[in-house]
């Protein structure tokens, strides 16, 4: 893959370049963070951004500045957790449904009606059936992008299977199985890896969406999505409270669908020969 591609597109590459930060701040976070982000010192609560406290204190006077670096590495294991599980339930849902006709009526209408919920409603729902913890919210959220991921390779799987390889495949006596394993699934590959791109970036939304809510992981684990639940009651008095988590927020997300753009145009060869004028 040529890299002149990426450089010519700086807005894409200055978001490539948010999320590999992100990804060294969150591996990092025990170094970065000089004070630990449940550390309590009521004496300097609600203190401003500088000085000791490069992004003020909140008001149990915990440092923000590691509150908002450890919510990194939560958020983003959160976003991997939701990818991982939708990227590979939603592929293989997708994929024997869009091979294997006897199952497409069932699967695919359940998918419908899944598609019906409102994806923060269902995944409200969902935490409520389940409880709190990482988990139960990864699989939470998780449900809700499943349906995408299953109705993007149905698609893709619907196309693939007319194809002559695999009437070559089928004809040289490869089970089902493994035509859909060996031949199906690794030639939709690039739409699979764009699409991860989007899953994580709105995922983050929702987890952000349920944390605030109060339906999400616990309150103690540092956040975004608590640090703004937390932060709401102090918007006029302590506005870096807010501005700090949300503007991580926003960043994030905005960094994972400039990456997706770029690599949907790059992977796509019909987008990729109008974007670079062939």
């Amino acid at each position: 893959m040529r890299f002149g591609f990426f450089l010519r597109r700086k807005v894409a590459l200055a978001g490539f370049f948010f999320i590999a930060l992100l990804l060294v701040v969150a591996v990092a976070a025990p170094f970065l963070a000089r004070i630990p982000p449940q550390t309590l010192n009521p004496v300097d609560k609600l203190q401003p951004p500088g000085g000791a406290y490069l992004f003020g204190t909140d008001n149990f006077g915990r440092d923000v500045f590691s509150r908002v670096v450890y919510g990194a590495r939560t958020s983003l294991t959160g976003g991997a957790g939701v990818v991982l599980f939708s990227t590979v339930l939603g592929v293989l849902i997708g994929a024997v449904a869009g091979y294997f006709r006897r199952t497409e009526a069932w699967l695919m209408r359940l998918v419908d009606v899944m598609m019906a919920f409102p994806p923060l409603l269902l995944a409200l729902v969902l935490v409520s059936i389940l409880g709190r913890g990482m988990v139960n919210v990864i699989v939470a959220v998780g449900v809700t992008y499943l349906t995408r991921t299953v109705r993007v390779v149905y698609a893709l799987t619907l196309r693939i299977r007319e194809e002559p390889y695999i009437e070559a495949a089928i004809a040289s006596g490869v089970r089902p199985f493994d035509v859909v394993a060996r031949h199906v699934i690794p030639n939709m590959l690039s739409p699979i890896i764009v699409q991860a791109t989007f899953t994580f970036a709105f995922s983050l939304l929702d987890l952000a969406a349920l944390d605030f809510l109060g339906l999400g992981i616990p309150p103690a684990v540092p956040s975004w999505g608590n640090m703004l639940s937390e932060g709401r009651m102090y918007l006029t008095r302590a506005p870096w409270l807010l501005i700090f988590p949300g503007a991580s927020i926003v960043m994030t997300v905005l960094s994972f669908n400039l990456a997706g753009d770029v690599l949907r145009d790059r992977l796509d060869p019909q987008l990729r020969r109008k974007v670079e004028g062939v």
